[in-house]
């Protein structure tokens, strides 16, 4: 990973990247340690592409890991192997904070997850599983909150499908 600031470019590109083909949730984990009862949640910053030279170029630049998942046995039908570039806990906040003033789309679910990690471990778990919740419902295929102009409609119908 590079040392020195993200380009204008950089961030841009990035950000689009992470709007069109990423996912930002909290993960929930449930540890057999009793002290742990109520679990405990990270977040996570997830792009994906079946082409992993884009993410290897990604990666160069904000870190994280790239893991492979491939079609070994046609179970997932006749998709291509499919890469994600991973970045959790820290380096996710990092990133989160740097990318917010580029995105257009994900602008709702960063600051969801950065109001979380205010909380910190082990404070108010209701409010921390609310916001687990509600980052579900905020990445939830066809989210029903664009017909209340909450976000943009980012449906690709064409004028003869309407």
């Amino acid at each position: 990973m590079r040392t020195e600031p993200l380009t204008e470019f950089e961030l841009g590109y990035i950000a689009g990247f992470l709007d069109g083909e990423g996912h930002i949730t909290i993960m929930r984990s449930y540890p057999s340690r009793a002290r742990y009862k109520m679990g405990f949640h990270s977040i996570q910053t997830v792009m994906a592409n079946n082409k992993v030279k884009v993410l290897e170029w990604i990666q160069e630049r904000i870190g994280g890991a790239i893991y492979c998942q491939e079609n070994t046995d046609g179970s997932r039908g006749n998709r291509k192997t499919a890469y994600r570039l991973v970045l959790s806990g820290q380096k996710s906040r990092e990133f989160l904070m740097t990318i917010a003033p580029y995105v257009i789309l994900k602008g709702e679910q960063i600051a969801l997850a950065l109001e979380y990690l205010k909380l910190g471990h082990g404070t108010n778990p209701t409010a921390r599983a609310a916001m687990c919740d509600r980052m579900r419902a905020l990445n939830k295929r066809g989210w029903i909150g664009q017909q209340n102009g909450q976000q943009p409609d980012v449906s690709h119908k064409t004028p003869d499908q309407s």
